[in-house]
C-alpha cells in the first residue's frame, strides 16, 4: 500500500509539472490549413505567410535546422512489406502500446498475457525470440533480461514517426523521436481513462531553443488495476533530448527512463526499470550522403524480492556503440550500421547492410545482417526482394528470405544461455490500384529448423520445438464504398493452407472493417475519423512443459479460435481531439495464452490537445 501510495504521488505530480510546461491558449492561432492533422510541418517547406492575419505572430512561425536522415529505404506498404506512420497519422491512433500499431500490418501477431501492462509479444509469420528489433533513432533498445522485446513497455510519448518492416523472419521497428520543426515552443498532452479500472496520462513539451538547441521532453504513465480489480501495476517513462544542429549536421543527446510494477496476482509480479543514455553525431557530408556515430548505456534491473522471497535482485549494463551510413541517388540507394555491445548474452557486434537499385519500373534490394553471438557462432541473414511497377496501377513483387538469428536469456536451454534458430522462406505477389481501390495478393512459404520459446515472463521454456513448413497465401485491400463519401472498405488476411503451422503462427488471421473519415469544414478545423472491425486469430499452437523422461515427444497445445469486434471513434476540433478505443464490443472471456483468459472489453477514451506558443 505505500508503494502504491507512492505511484499514485509521482502520477499526479507529473501530470502538475506538465500541465505547469504548457503552453498558454494562444497557441491555438494559427494559418488556415485545409489539412490542420499534420502539426509539425515539415522542416524543408517554406514557412506559411501569417502576416497579414496575425503580424505579431508571423516571425514566430519559421522552419528551424533538422539533422539530415539516415535514408531507410522507399515504403511502399504491402508490396513491399513497410508501412509508415508519420506524426499525422500517428495522432488519428490511440495505441497504448507498440503492438496496438503491430497488429494493423498483415501477418503480425500480438499475443497478451493480461489486459495492460502485462508482457506482450510480437510475432511475424511466426517467429519467436529476438525476431523483433526496436531501433530508436539508430540505437537498438535490446532485451536486456529477456529474450524478446516486451512491447508493453516501449513508450510512445516521444514519437515522431514509426516506420515497420515486415520481413518474412523479423520485424523491425524503426521509431523516430521528436524534435521541434518551427520556432514555436510545442506542447501536447494525452489524457485517457479505461476500463477495467486504468488511467493513462502523456505529455510533451518542445523547445526549439535551449541551450543554443531544440529541447524535447516527455512523460508516460499508465496506471491499472487490471483483470477483476486484482493484477494492478503501473508503469511511468520519461524522455528527454537535447540537439545542437546546423545545416542538417549537429549533435544530440537522449535519455529514456522506464520503470514497470506488476502485482496483484499475477503470475510475474516484479519491479523493473531500465534506462538508456545516447549520444549520437551526425553530419550531412553532401546531398545524399548522410553518416552517424553514436555511443549508449543501458542499465536494467529487476526486483521480485517483494513476491518470490527466494528470487535475487537482478541488473545489467550494457555498452553499445558503432556508426551508420546513408546513401540515396535516383539510381540508387544504400544503408548500413554497425554495433558492437559489451553484454555477454548479446551479439558482440552485429553489421547491417541494405542497397537497392532503381531503373524505371524496376527495382531491386538486398538486406543483410551479420552478427557474433559470441560462443553460440555467428549468425547470417540475406533477404532478396524485387519489384516492377506501377504498370497501369499494377506492381509485381518477390521475397526471400534465408535467416540465422540469435537469443539470448534461454537459459534453460542446456549448455548455453544463447542459441541460433534457422529460418528460410519466399513470397510473391501482386498489387493493383484501379478506381481508388487497392488490393494485393501473395503467396507465402516458410521453413524453420526449430522453435524456441520468447523469452518473456509468460513464456520462459527452455526447450526446442519442431519448427514450421507451411505453405500459405495472404491477401490486403481497401476501397470506397459507393453512397457515403468518406466511407471506406478495408481487410487483410493470412491464411496457411498446407504444412506444419509450428508455434505461434495461428492457422488464420483476419482483419475486416469499416473506416469512414471526413473534413466536413471547408477550414479543416473539423475532423470525424471511425472504424469498426471483426478480428479473427485461428488455431494456435503453444508450448507446454515435459514432465516425462527426457526422451519423450515435446508437447503443445491448440489454442481455440479468438473472434471479436473492435470500435475506435475520434473527432478533432482545430487541434484537440477526442478520442474512445473500445476492443471487443462483446465481452467475451478471450484466452490468448493459457489459463489467462482475458476478461472484456478494453476501453481507452479521452482526449489529446496541443499548442503552440
Amino acid at each position: 500500500e505505500p508503494r502504491r501510495r507512492m505511484n499514485r504521488l509521482r502520477y499526479h505530480s507529473s501530470i502538475l509539472i506538465a500541465l505547469l510546461c504548457a503552453s498558454p491558449a494562444l497557441a491555438q492561432v494559427r494559418p488556415t490549413m485545409r489539412d490542420t492533422a499534420r502539426v509539425l510541418p515539415d522542416s524543408t517547406a517554406p514557412a506559411q505567410d501569417t502576416s497579414k492575419a496575425a503580424p505579431a505572430f508571423a516571425d514566430s512561425v519559421r522552419p528551424v535546422p533538422q539533422l539530415a536522415d539516415i535514408y531507410q529505404g522507399p515504403a511502399h506498404g504491402f508490396s513491399d512489406g513497410v508501412w509508415e506512420w508519420d506524426r499525422a497519422a500517428f495522432l488519428t491512433e490511440a495505441a497504448t502500446t507498440v503492438g496496438d500499431l503491430l497488429e494493423r500490418v498483415p501477418g503480425v501477431t500480438v499475443i497478451r498475457s493480461g489486459l495492460y501492462l502485462q508482457p506482450e509479444a510480437a510475432s511475424a509469420l511466426g517467429g519467436t525470440a529476438n525476431r523483433l528489433e526496436v531501433w530508436l533513432d539508430g540505437y537498438i533498445l535490446d532485451p536486456l533480461l529477456e529474450g524478446s522485446v516486451d512491447v508493453a513497455k516501449i513508450e510512445l510519448v516521444e514519437v515522431e514517426s514509426i516506420r515497420v518492416e515486415r520481413r518474412l523472419s523479423t520485424i523491425r521497428v524503426y521509431i523516430k523521436t521528436l524534435v521541434s520543426h518551427d520556432s514555436r515552443a510545442y506542447s501536447m498532452v494525452e489524457a485517457a481513462v479505461g476500463q477495467p479500472t486504468a488511467n493513462l496520462f502523456r505529455g510533451t513539451f518542445l523547445v526549439p531553443k535551449l541551450f543554443i538547441g531544440p529541447i524535447g521532453l516527455g512523460i508516460d504513465r499508465i496506471d491499472t488495476r487490471g483483470r477483476g480489480g486484482s493484477e494492478g501495476a503501473d508503469q511511468s517513462a520519461g524522455w528527454a533530448k537535447w540537439s545542437f544542429i546546423r545545416k542538417g549536421s549537429g549533435v544530440q543527446v537522449e535519455y529514456r527512463r522506464v520503470q514497470t510494477d506488476r502485482g496483484g496476482d499475477v503470475p510475474w509480479a516484479e519491479t523493473y526499470a531500465r534506462t538508456d543514455l545516447v549520444a549520437r553525431a551526425r553530419a550531412q557530408i553532401k546531398p545524399g550522403l548522410v553518416a552517424e556515430v553514436f555511443a549508449g548505456q543501458a542499465t536494467a534491473e529487476r526486483d521480485t524480492t517483494d513476491t518470490k522471497p527466494d528470487s535475487a535482485h537482478v541488473k545489467v549494463k550494457n555498452t553499445q556503440y558503432g556508426g551508420r551510413v546513408s546513401f540515396e541517388s535516383p539510381f540508387f540507394w544504400a544503408n548500413g550500421a554497425y554495433r558492437a555491445r559489451t553484454a555477454e548474452a548479446l551479439p558482440g557486434g552485429q553489421l547491417d547492410g541494405e542497397a537497392g537499385v532503381r531503373y524505371g519500373l524496376v527495382s531491386a534490394v538486398a538486406r543483410t545482417t551479420q552478427s557474433d553471438w559470441r560462443s553460440a557462432g555467428t549468425a547470417s541473414e540475406l533477404t532478396l526482394r524485387a519489384e516492377a511497377g506501377p504498370y497501369r496501377g499494377v506492381r509485381i513483387f518477390g521475397e526471400t528470405t534465408s535467416s540465422d538469428r540469435g537469443a539470448s536469456y534461454l537459459h534453460r536451454i542446456p549448455d548455453s544461455s544463447k542459441v541460433i534458430t534457422s529460418y528460410s522462406g519466399y513470397r510473391a505477389g501482386a498489387e493493383a490500384t484501379l478506381f481508388g481501390i487497392t488490393v494485393g495478393a501473395a503467396a507465402l512459404h516458410i521453413k524453420s529448423d526449430s522453435t524456441v520459446s520468447f523469452g518473456l515472463p509468460f513464456d520462459t521454456i527452455g526447450e526446442r520445438y519442431p519448427g514450421a513448413d507451411a505453405n500459405g497465401w495472404e491477401l490486403s485491400g481497401r476501397g470506397p464504398l459507393p453512397l457515403i463519401k468518406g466511407l471506406f472498405a478495408e481487410g487483410m488476411i493470412t491464411d496457411w493452407r498446407s504444412g506444419f503451422v509450428g508455434l505461434y503462427l495461428p492457422t488464420r488471421i483476419y482483419r475486416a472493417g469499416l473506416e469512414y473519415s471526413a473534413t466536413p469544414l471547408k477550414s479543416g478545423n473539423l475532423q470525424v475519423l471511425g472504424r469498426l472491425e471483426a478480428i479473427h486469430r485461428g488455431a494456435m499452437l503453444y508450448p507446454l512443459h515435459t514432465t516425462g523422461p527426457a526422451d519423450e515427444p515435446l508437447t503443445s497445445i491448440s489454442m481455440l479460435p479468438l473472434d471479436y469486434i473492435d470500435a475506435y471513434l475520434q473527432i478533432r476540433i482545430i487541434d484537440v481531439r477526442a478520442f474512445v478505443r473500445y476492443e471487443d464490443l462483446q465481452g467475451q472471456q478471450l484466452p490468448e495464452v493459457p489459463e489467462r483468459a482475458l476478461r472484456g472489453p478494453r476501453i481507452f477514451y479521452g482526449v489529446k490537445w496541443q499548442f503552440f506558443n
